[in-house]
Parts: structure tokens; sequence; C-alpha cells
């Protein structure tokens, strides 16, 4: 404490730095903290903007994707319409999406008589 008060006493001004040098390193500190707390949300923040981004990048594949396979659905109908359309002319039937239900493979099987 010695050196202390001699320093007051040559500047006059010690007792003064003495008293508000708590204060002030508590001021400091306390910004610290505050700091401190917008560089979380600061983070939060980023991190948000990130999974947002994600989002919109997954439903642009999910658009993406829809759309193709709605395309395959469509040329799917149209040559399932070609292929009935020479079975219907064939047999003189209207064509129809029933018409490209698979044909039983084999022979048929008839019930065997009991004698």
């Amino acid at each position: 404490m010695e050196p202390l008060r001699a320093y007051s006493a040559r500047t006059g001004a010690g007792g003064h730095l003495a008293r508000w040098l708590p204060v002030a390193g508590c001021l400091l500190a306390a910004a610290g903290c505050q700091n401190g707390r917008q560089l979380q949300t600061d983070l939060y923040h980023r991190e948000l903007r990130q999974h947002e981004d994600e989002i919109y990048r997954l439903e642009d594949y999910v658009e993406e994707y829809q759309s193709i396979v709605c395309s395959q659905r469509e040329e799917i109908a149209s040559l399932k319409r070609q292929l009935a359309a020479p079975r219907a002319a064939a047999t003189g039937a209207p064509s129809s999406p029933r018409l490209l239900q698979p044909e039983p493979a084999g022979p048929t099987l008839a019930e065997p008589a009991v004698k």
C-alpha cells in the first residue's frame, strides 16, 4: 500500500483511480458478457440461416423430382395407349388401359374328371 500512497501523493489522483478501478473492471466484465451473448446469438442466427438454405434446397429437389415423376407417368400412359391401340384394332374392341392386363402364360388347366 505504501507505493500506492506515494503515487497518489505525487499525482493527487491515485485515490480516485483506486476507487474507480473496481467499478471500471465490473463494467468491462459486463460488457464482455454482453459481447459473448451477442456472439452466441449471431452463431444461432447463422446456423438458422444455413438450415433455412438447406430446406429451400431440398424443396427445390422435391419439386424437380416430382416434375420428373409426372413426366415419366405421362410417358408410361402414352406408351400404354400406343400398345392398346393395335390390340383394340385387331379385336374390334375399344382401346382401354384394361386391355393391358398381363395375359396368363402357359396352358390353361382343366379340372380332372372323376370316374
